[in-house]
């Protein structure tokens, strides 16, 4: 029911109404012999509340020549997939891996706020403006039997393309992470290079298949090959226009990624949160300790979902837990480090303990 509706509204952009999730659920009833379920208001209810579904005014018009060209991407994305499928299966889950970029905002503020209906202008405080147009990117590796591997790459903004000797001697760099800075906050063709000499390299063996995005930096087979020459290792790379279909990353991963980020971040700007760090160090604290906590046993059905939903591995997972569910369902509202008192930011996924932002991020709180 839910891929009918996605089909429809993400991919064709048809207008839909309750009446068509009415029709979707029974027909998805009757594939399953349900020949008696009838479709009922507080069914569709609840379906469209699970699934943040609602009722809004479109702003926008698009000619079906236009969503139809986004149907191609989706069917080509998936043949694409099934054309490499003979590859594929010579490896397994442990073997298969994939990789990619995810930028964040320095400074991440929600586009909406409560506030009282009528005002002419709504306002929002933020601690440096050009931090809400710079960026910084994450490189993570994970696998298909639900592994994020041990570090992942962080590319910091920095004029100069490099550290400044100061910066670089005065950083404390957590062992899950390696950093790197450039102009762009993003990554280039040196750092990606550092990436499969740094990241990759020390977690693989002989044999396994990464999957990379279109990157111009990073789609060269001969850079790839001048770090690992065996021919057991494999690279592809996903066809442009296609990775939101069939990125892992893209599909699971990054998702729950970011909703940590703008959970610390919203709780810094909510509660004025003093960080006794420079913004460089808070950017690798907060981002080690995501990747830390995404580590976590309990997000391996997670991180594997990804890849079953691009299409790459077939097998079916009985629970899926979340960060929603892990480590922000909480009642106890302070801290569990002794004599403190600040309020609780997260639990954590490996210990359950709560902690509060100075011991989750200044202290830095992660299991290896």
């Amino acid at each position: 029911m839910l891929n009918e509706f996605y089909i429809k509204r993400a991919i064709e952009k048809e207008a839909l109404h309750d009446i068509d999730l009415q029709l979707f659920a029974i027909q998805k009833a009757r594939d399953l012999g349900w020949d008696t379920f009838k479709a009922s208001e507080s069914f569709i209810t609840r379906f469209k509340k699970e699934n943040r579904i609602s009722s809004r005014k479109y702003n926008k018009l698009l000619t079906r020549d236009t969503s139809k060209g986004k149907i191609c991407i989706l069917n080509d994305a998936q043949n694409w997939i099934e054309s490499k499928r003979s590859l594929i299966s010579t490896f397994t889950p442990h073997e298969i891996l994939n990789s990619d970029h995810c930028s964040f905002q320095q400074e991440y503020v929600s586009p909406r706020t409560l506030s009282f209906t009528g005002e002419r202008t709504t306002e929002v405080a933020v601690k440096k403006r050009h931090n809400i147009t710079h960026s910084y990117t994450v490189q993570p590796i994970s696998s298909a039997a639900g592994h994020l591997l041990n570090k992942f790459l962080l590319i910091l903004h920095e004029k100069q393309n490099k550290f400044g000797t100061r910066v670089q001697k005065d950083l404390i760099v957590p062992p899950n992470v390696v950093v790197r800075a450039s102009t762009s906050g993003k990554s280039n063709d040196e750092n990606d290079r550092i990436f499969l000499k740094e990241i990759l390299a020390p977690v693989v063996g002989t044999k396994f298949l990464v999957f990379l995005d279109c990157w111009k930096t990073q789609t060269g087979l001969d850079k790839f090959r001048s770090v690992f020459p065996n021919q057991k290792s494999q690279l592809l790379i996903f066809p442009e226009g296609s990775t939101g279909h069939i990125q892992p990353q893209d599909l699971s991963l990054f998702r729950s990624w970011k909703f940590i980020d703008k959970k610390i971040e919203h709780y810094t700007h909510i509660n004025r949160t003093e960080i006794n760090m420079s913004d460089r160090q808070y950017f690798i604290n907060m981002q080690s300790v995501i990747h830390n906590q995404l580590s976590a046993p309990s997000f391996k059905n997670l991180i594997k979902s990804g890849f079953i939903n691009a299409g790459i591995i077939d097998e079916t997972i009985e629970e899926l837990e979340k960060p929603k569910d892990i480590c922000f369902k909480f009642y106890d509202l302070y801290c569990s480090m002794n004599n403190c008192e600040n309020r609780t930011l997260l639990i954590c996924a490996w210990c359950k303990k709560h902690f509060c932002h100075y011991h989750l991020i200044e202290k830095i709180h992660i299991h290896l």
